[in-house]
């Protein structure tokens, strides 16, 4: 059944493992939420739902309610997520499971280019910005375009990062010390500050701090990273605190 009518359909045993906990839930609940992909249209089958071309497309979530009779299906918006310098590394891996989920997704990074190269052209549920780390001015910005584009932000995920060793053993750079306080700590701040309100107003925002286990214990003289690090876990607190 999935080979031939669902060609975007995973296969392994996974997949059956994920509709059936699916089902479970609907069962139970009489109630689910589904994104788009291959699991979706096996839902919607199964449920006797027909789905149109603006129930598939790409940021859209889908609400299955069972009614007297039948199921319905109404159309939801999914979260729209910032990420910051997330064209590599971890963040690349964050911002390819938030896609994979289909959440909406705002990324900011130093060269637009190096977005389109990792994740393809800009669409409907996918947009571009540039971000500076030290720049505040295209954080503005960026938040700004953001909401201008997707109507409101569920979340950020503080990605950006700076690592150059600063030995306390030997020399001091402090300009390399200054640099990393600022990008590894008053950027993630700033970008926090303006989000914040948009987070707020919708009832459910997340912050994820990215962050090192450097912040939680030292094992190397390299000053400047550590003394960063503890303190964005500071900032992670702070910000708990206030939200």
């Amino acid at each position: 059944m999935f080979e031939d009518n669902y060609p975007d359909y995973e296969d392994t045993e996974i997949f059956s493992i994920r509709v059936a906990k699916a089902l479970n839930h609907a069962n139970s609940e009489n109630t689910l939420f589904v994104s788009h992909g291959g699991v979706l249209r096996v839902i919607a089958a199964l449920f006797g739902v027909d789905l149109s071309k603006e129930h598939t497309n790409n940021g859209r979530v889908l609400h299955f309610k069972r009614g007297v009779s039948h199921w319905t299906v109404e159309i939801h918006q999914s979260p729209v997520i910032l990420v910051s310098d997330p064209a590599s590394g971890i963040g690349k891996a964050i911002t390819k499971n938030l896609i994979a989920h289909g959440y909406r997704l705002s990324l900011g990074a130093r060269s637009v280019k190096d977005l389109e190269v990792a994740f393809g052209p800009q669409d409907e549920w996918l947009h571009y910005a540039r971000f500076d780390a030290e720049d505040h001015v295209t954080m503005k910005a960026w938040v700004k375009a953001t909401v201008e584009t997707f109507g409101r932000i569920d979340g950020l995920v503080n990605n950006a990062g700076y690592a150059e060793p600063v030995n306390l053993e030997t020399h001091v750079d402090y300009e390399r010390l200054y640099k990393q306080w600022h990008i590894n700590c008053v950027a993630l701040l700033r970008m926090t500050e303006l989000c914040l309100p948009h987070l707020i107003e919708t009832g459910s925002g997340r912050i994820v701090n990215i962050n090192s286990m450097s912040g939680q214990r030292v094992l190397n003289p390299f000053v400047s990273y550590n003394m960063t690090k503890h303190a964005l876990g500071g900032l992670t607190k702070t910000t708990q605190h206030v939200g």
